[in-house]
């Protein structure tokens, strides 16, 4: 019963009737809730995961095969699965768009990505083996544009990126002039938590062919606890996973400026300094 007291409507209602109406909003508000609680994991999974995601799937055999393996990321002591990719920043939409790639559905090839514990950091390899899209690099190019509207800002992070729950910020700010081959778009980025903990997250994105003329996406990334880049780098890894994937970088993608939304660079999503060497592979 509500403790506040009756008005004129509530006078004009028998105690009785009220009180059935009530159990039974209450009751149908329960059901309700209780159903959107078993929706949201299947919410959560089109979306992809975040740092962090317990959302965990096993991925088809063509996949694990073109894949990182374990023994190829030194000091990882184990490897998790994860459907299509992972958001690690506040400048959201550079992820948004990757995660939404399309992939070409032949032989069990599907957006995949591949998690790596490594003492204090936290390795992901995304791979979209076989991109779908009317125009070749026009998914990069928005990627490429959107990480530099994202450029020297500091913004709110991605909320799974760290686990402090004190004020957060993360300073964000585009890889340039470290070895990367031209075609090859990234970010760095420090998150400071109020009570001083830190993390740092690196992430590059690369075109890629596979099977001489096969585009697709390659997507490299490491989240490591305290101010520093840990080890390995994802430059560090590029070589070992265009070995397993059977690719080589695509220095044939258009890399002209291409519009991005204003308003969608560095929104928050709502539902995871690089040491960089001379490496570059041509067709």
């Amino acid at each position: 019963m509500s403790s506040r007291p009756a008005g004129h409507g509530d006078r004009l209602v028998p105690t009785q009737f009220r009180d059935s109406v009530h159990g039974e909003i209450s009751m149908r508000w329960r059901m309700s809730f209780s159903m959107l609680l078993s929706l949201a994991p299947l919410v959560a999974g089109c979306a992809g995961g975040g740092a962090g995601s317990d959302e965990v799937f096993t991925p088809s055999p063509a996949m694990v095969d073109v894949m990182l393996r374990v023994e190829d990321v030194p000091g990882a002591d184990k490897r998790i699965w994860h459907e299509y990719g992972v958001y690690l920043t506040g400048c959201s939409y550079p992820e948004k768009v990757f995660n939404s790639l399309v992939s070409s559905p032949r032989e069990g090839l599907r957006n995949t990505t591949a998690e790596y514990d490594v003492g204090d950091s936290t390795v992901y390899e995304t791979l979209v083996p076989q991109v779908v899209e009317s125009g070749r690099g026009g998914q990069l190019g928005l990627i490429r544009e959107s990480l530099s509207s994202c450029d020297g800002r500091e913004m709110e992070p991605y909320h799974a990126t760290m686990r402090t729950s004190s004020g957060r910020v993360e300073a964000f700010s585009v890889l340039s002039d470290a070895g990367l081959p031209g075609v090859v778009a990234g970010y760095s980025s420090v998150v400071t938590a109020d009570d001083g903990a830190q993390v740092t997250i690196q992430r590059i994105f690369v075109p890629i062919l596979t099977e001489g003329d096969k585009s697709g996406l390659l997507s490299l990334a490491a989240v490591t606890e305290g101010g520093d880049p840990g080890s390995p780098t994802p430059m560090e890894l590029l070589d070992p996973a265009l070995e397993r994937a059977g690719a080589i970088i695509d220095l044939s993608v258009d890399v002209a400026p291409t519009t991005v939304p204003s308003d969608q660079a560095a929104v928050p999503s709502e539902p995871t300094a690089v040491t960089l060497g001379p490496t570059a592979r041509s067709g």
